[in-house]
């Protein structure tokens, strides 16, 4: 869901989220081998996510208590942040990509209003965007970060709150571009220190004001991600490249598809 175009895709064709053109950064050596994959292996990535923020999104609303359903869903947006974070460390123009994930993103939140009336994570959800507007969010921090613009930076943060993961959610994407950039012959100290970091924002990532113990736990399922990705790395397994739009309309059609099943299920 949450990848940019290579610097040398067509403006007219942007590459879609989860697929990278070209090869990824180095990513810190050792890093990149797995947590920032390449070619049909990466979309295969892409779409276990897609199918895994599907279920999620339906055990959200059907057995919101039951852990062991939530659990797998921990891992989509540890990938959405790390593919979004090696296009950004390509250097792709992130307000290109903003202009154009903007639209799905606003008739996403349509869907996610409906889908999950009247709360969503113990608050209104009127006051609460949708995962599109927090991968968004990220890539402006990532942006305005380069620049120094600090005033654009802290505006980000201040919006952060109200969009899906918060300023974790932000930080991941930001952290993410920053493993993805690190170069092999980085200190080995400095690419464990943007390892750990990244590890740490995870960990907050569910974290939110009312969870219980047991709901807070499943805050742990993000490390989940490191495995599921070393995993598929060393698998002969791989899906080839759709049309670049697909991924991005697949956000809010998924909405459309479990409101039709709730609908159907009587519920």
């Amino acid at each position: 869901m949450a990848d940019l175009s290579g610097p040398n895709a067509s403006p007219s064709r942007p590459a879609p989220p989860g697929h990278e053109r070209g090869r990824t950064a180095a990513a810190g050596g050792g890093w990149g081998a797995f947590l920032f994959p390449t070619g049909p292996r990466r979309e295969l990535v892409r779409w276990i996510a897609l199918l895994l923020m599907a279920f999620d999104h339906w055990a959200a609303w059907t057995a919101p208590g039951d852990l062991w359903l939530r659990l797998p869903g921990r891992v989509v947006y540890p990938i959405f942040a790390l593919f979004m974070g090696a296009s950004l460390a390509r250097g792709f123009p992130v307000r290109r990509y903003v202009r154009r994930l903007i639209p799905f993103a606003l008739v996403a939140q349509l869907g996610f209003v409906v889908f999950f009336w009247p709360t969503y994570a113990g608050r209104p959800v009127l006051l609460y965007w949708n995962i599109l507007f927090a991968l968004l969010l990220g890539a402006l921090a990532w942006d305005a970060l380069r620049r120094r613009a600090w005033i654009e930076l802290g505006a980000v943060f201040l919006l952060a709150p109200f969009v899906d993961y918060g300023v974790a959610g932000v930080l991941a994407v930001v952290l993410s571009a920053r493993l993805a950039e690190a170069k092999p012959g980085a200190p080995p100290l400095e690419r464990l220190a943007n390892g750990a970091a990244l590890f740490a924002v995870w960990l907050a990532l569910n974290v939110q004001p009312g969870r219980t113990p047991a709901e807070l736990a499943l805050t742990f399922g993000a490390w989940l991600t490191v495995p599921l990705l070393w995993l598929l790395a060393r698998l002969p397994l791989g899906l080839p490249r759709g049309p670049w739009w697909v991924p991005y309309a697949y956000y809010p059609a998924h909405f459309v598809v479990l409101y039709i099943l709730r609908l159907a299920l009587g519920r």
